[in-house]
């Protein structure tokens, strides 16, 4: 062995370089809007070392969306229980709040991931695995607002459908701030949190 070499990167530090590469691209530009020479010279290879890790930017994109889409869903993977604080025998508005501040947290640390899934979660290039992922986690969400004990203080909607009017809220408070029309403060963050649970809440009888 040449002593004076320099050892190579290893595979996975690649990898990881071109999928982080191509997060930043795909929200920058879109998918369509991304060539692979741009997403290799982002990364700092060359497109044929791409290809040794993805046979295409099809197949990039569908890897980089289930990673991204399983550590959103690991980040709820702890219990009420947990170490966030909350007691099993946490209130129906406790859970909610827990809830909505998992997104939040995940929105502050890994915003480009989150950006991303919201940019492609319904595109025509994600492949069956990817689409039975995303299907998933959408019954995982359902399934969130259709415990007994949330279930008792919501509208009598379907949980799919509660989850569809608190996302949009969240999804759209994201967006918002990307765009640079609103502070991402944690009083506002406060605020439109109370206002989501009021819209799904339900209204006792008078």
């Amino acid at each position: 062995m040449n002593v004076h070499s320099q050892p190579s990167s290893a595979p996975s530090d690649t990898r990881s370089a071109i999928l982080k590469a191509a997060l930043g691209l795909f929200v920058e530009r879109g998918f369509h809007g991304t060539t692979v020479p741009q997403i290799a010279s982002r990364a700092g290879v060359a497109a044929g070392t791409m290809y040794r890790h993805f046979q295409s930017k099809e197949e990039l994109v569908n890897v980089l969306y289930r990673e991204a889409k399983g550590r959103f869903m690991q980040s709820f993977a702890s219990d009420l229980s947990g170490a966030d604080g909350l007691s099993a025998g946490a209130s129906p508005r406790q859970q909610f709040r827990w809830f909505w501040f998992r997104v939040v947290d995940y929105a502050r640390t890994h915003g480009d991931e989150l950006a991303f899934l919201e940019l492609h979660h319904h595109a025509a290039y994600l492949d069956q695995e990817s689409l039975a992922l995303e299907a998933s986690s959408l019954e995982a969400f359902a399934s969130f607002f259709e415990q007994p004990s949330i279930r008792k203080e919501m509208k009598p909607l379907p949980g799919k459908v509660l989850m569809v009017i608190v996302w949009g809220i969240l999804a759209q408070l994201f967006k918002t701030y990307r765009l640079g029309h609103l502070p991402w403060s944690d009083a506002l963050i406060a605020e439109a949190e109370a206002a989501a649970w009021d819209s799904v809440v339900a209204v006792p009888a008078s």
